[in-house]
């Protein structure tokens, strides 16, 4: 296992600062592996008592000496902080420790929280809590590797792939940290990627459900690095001009009850493929109740 951050053993609760509630960014990358991340570490007050924060990774776009934008690519979901982690008086700070849970893991003992998500060789390290005062130390020696804040109140993981600006704090670096176990291989794809293939109506077809289809696509590629493919629904009054683009493999006549075996054979012919996700709307596979 990797670790990033900073090293907590040298630390006591009398040596750690506060920060204001907003977004922090560790200014160190990681290091040059792809890894999952399966667990947080941080400092933190009474301030945090049954609030929530997010950990997640960022890619830097921009930078320019005192500030940078960087862009949140992934996220842990929401970790409550509870009473138990926080039995001390009002001025102190105490690390919280938390494990990320994974895709197959059971959560109804409360064992862990969120999601372990991954990161890549040379992204950024973050959190982002609206009310949680995380602590943070002044260093020395910075080494050009400043964090970043943004104090904006909206959850900067709401917006993943989205450009925000970021300004250093200076030489003080907030003492959050992540547990990574890194990948063998570089090209190795993320264990919490999903291969999918999408059966749903999709532009140019024009409705909702199909906007819908193609806006989950284009993110879900877009942050796993994905490529995936579409079987388009079409219509009972289809136009013979129809074109779909290179994405939709197949496309399925809604009224054709012999399509849908095809279609069927298709797909269990994949050998790439984890999961159909099918997008279902009344009336859109024959009958009224899409039986």
């Amino acid at each position: 296992m990797n670790l990033i951050g900073i090293a907590r053993s040298l630390l006591t609760p009398e040596q750690i600062g506060k920060t204001t509630p907003g977004t922090f960014i560790d200014g160190r990358k990681i290091a040059e592996v792809n890894g999952l991340v399966v667990s947080v570490s941080f400092f933190i007050d009474q301030s945090c008592y049954g609030q929530t924060i997010e950990f997640g990774a960022f890619e830097m776009n921009n930078y320019d000496n005192e500030q940078a934008e960087f862009t949140a690519t992934v996220r842990s979901g929401p970790l409550i902080v509870n009473q138990s982690q926080l039995s001390l008086s009002n001025n102190q700070t105490v690390l919280i420790n938390i494990s990320l849970c994974s895709a197959k893991q059971d959560i109804v003992d409360h064992t862990c929280q969120g999601v372990q998500f991954p990161i890549k060789a040379y992204q950024y390290f973050g959190s982002f809590s609206t009310n949680c005062s995380l602590g943070y130390i002044t260093l020395e020696q910075a080494d050009n590797a400043y964090t970043y804040t943004n104090t904006e109140s909206d959850n900067i993981f709401d917006k993943l792939n989205q450009s925000r600006r970021f300004h250093s704090i200076g030489k003080q670096d907030v003492i959050q940290q992540a547990t990574i176990i890194p990948f063998d291989k570089e090209n190795l794809p993320l264990p919490s990627t999903v291969r999918a293939i999408y059966l749903g109506t999709y532009p140019p077809r024009g409705c909702g459900l199909a906007t819908f289809l193609f806006d989950t696509i284009t993110h879900y590629d877009r942050q796993f690095q994905t490529n995936s493919r579409v079987i388009a629904v079409d219509e009972i009054n289809t136009p013979t001009n129809r074109t779909c683009p290179n994405r939709v493999i197949a496309r399925l006549n809604q009224t054709d009850r012999e399509s849908y075996y095809q279609i069927a054979e298709l797909i269990n012919e994949l050998d790439d493929v984890d999961i159909l996700n099918i997008q279902h709307e009344f009336g859109l596979y024959g009958r009224p109740a899409s039986e």
